[in-house]
């Protein structure tokens, strides 16, 4: 039988790019391939862009805002399908995304694929990729570690196996805005997190981007928290050599160093590295 697949896309406002995001999951190669939209509660024309598209997506509005987390969690729910990939309202895949993907989970154990985005601008000129594939596939390896320092997951365009995400429990609604890399703790306990280079999202990087909109005073001490207790988690998951456990302890003192650093001060060695091409 073959395997379905979902697409999910939270929008909020995303008038500008939704079409070019919807239409570029409707091309998809894979046939046995749905789309879900999960409007929370735009302001704009997004959902009367959306409604144009009639039985083509299956669209949920929903009456009060309820951030990304629970809308992910949301679209889980309401998929149906074996496998789901989770969209942002402004990015892109490529035709055959999809099918490559599902091409990747060759073993049952792997839980999750994931790859690389090619950073586009407002405009969708390209610009370069986000991560380094070969480093990419390095740290896949040794997943657990590496997400005890940081969360190294480009998810735009990732796939999910719908149920290790299930088991997982999905995103931890204790968090309104971000999840995703709590859930990829959580869930390396049940199987592999795989990385392909296969294929490529679109990354579509402008000034509304929700993760521009964290760096906002009021929600970094909640980020802090969050990003705190995913680093803790991830450590006391695993078993970890000596020169790992040293390796994630300097790795702690940097970051720490790091954020004790005044903004201004951040700002003027930033400028003056760029000045001076390093």
């Amino acid at each position: 039988m073959t395997p379905s697949a979902c697409i999910a896309i939270s929008t909020y406002n995303s008038g500008n790019y939704i079409k070019d995001t919807i239409n570029s999951c409707l091309a998809q190669t894979y046939s046995n391939t749905k789309v879900i939209v999960i409007d929370d509660c735009s302001t704009d024309s997004t959902v009367s862009l959306l409604k144009d598209y009639g039985d083509k997506i299956h669209l949920i509005e929903l009456e009060k805002n309820q951030g990304i987390t629970k809308n992910i969690n949301l679209a889980v729910e309401n998929a149906e399908s074996d496998f789901i990939i989770f969209l942002g309202h402004d990015d892109i895949l490529p035709p055959a995304h999809v099918e490559l993907m599902i091409s990747e989970f060759i073993e049952d154990d792997i839980v999750a694929v994931h790859c690389n985005s090619l950073i586009i601008d407002s405009e969708g000129k390209e610009m370069s990729f986000s991560r380094n594939d070969e480093l990419q596939k390095k740290k896949s390896a040794n997943a657990l570690f590496e997400l005890a320092k940081s969360n190294f997951i480009q998810s735009c365009g990732m796939m999910h196996r719908v149920s290790a995400f299930k088991q997982a429990k999905g995103w931890d609604e204790r968090f309104k805005f971000y999840g995703e890399w709590l859930y990829y703790i959580k869930v390396i306990g049940i199987g592999r997190i795989k990385y392909t280079s296969l294929t490529y999202s679109y990354y579509r990087r402008h000034e509304t981007n929700i993760s521009k909109s964290l760096r906002s005073k009021s929600l970094m001490k909640s980020f802090t928290s969050y990003c705190k207790e995913c680093r803790r988690l991830a450590f006391a998951s695993g078993e970890f050599t000596v020169f790992q456990k040293l390796n994630y302890i300097a790795h702690i003192f940097y970051i720490n160093f790091i954020d004790a650093i005044p903004m201004s001060f951040k700002r003027y060695v930033k400028r003056m590295l760029s000045c001076m091409k390093l």
